[in-house]
């Protein structure tokens, strides 16, 4: 049972990584004054909306991977290092859950949930993410899970 949950939070992460780098080339399409530019969105602008995904998903890395460390996160990041570090962010959660997968570690209840939890607060921020890219007239790349499935050759576990 173990070995098919580990297989299902790799997977949940994989799945991670491959959407928000498809979401980062689409951000990278945006001019300054449309990353800027406010939105009836929530945190009124794609800037808003990417600094926070980034501060969520940096607090549940640290959650899960250094329960009792206090580490600042960096807030108001500037463009130029935003995309950088949410990547950043995403490769490290996927890197754990390959590093749990491979020796075998036991997720507790607690982990799991916070993993469930931040996997679904990260796909509702880049759906949302896409819709502004929409009202600022961009056509972004779709970032449907069955598209990854098919791209990556991922079998439903």
């Amino acid at each position: 049972m173990n070995t098919l949950l580990l297989n299902n939070i790799v997977e949940l992460f994989s799945y991670d990584q491959w959407a928000t780098e498809i979401l980062m080339q689409n951000v990278s399409k945006l001019s300054d004054e449309e990353y800027c530019q406010s939105l009836t969105v929530p945190f009124n602008s794609v800037n808003g909306l990417l600094q926070h995904l980034y501060y969520y998903q940096e607090k549940t890395l640290q959650k899960i991977t250094q329960p009792n460390a206090a580490k600042k996160i960096e807030v108001k990041l500037p463009r130029s290092l935003l995309a950088e570090y949410i990547l950043r962010c995403v490769n490290n959660s996927l890197a754990w859950a390959l590093e749990c997968q491979t020796t075998q570690t036991l997720i507790d209840a607690q982990t799991l949930q916070t993993i469930h939890h931040i996997h679904a607060h990260n796909n509702y921020h880049r759906g949302q993410l896409q819709v502004a890219l929409s009202i600022l007239g961009h056509e972004p790349k779709s970032l449907d899970i069955f598209l990854y499935r098919d791209q990556t050759d991922t079998k439903i576990l």
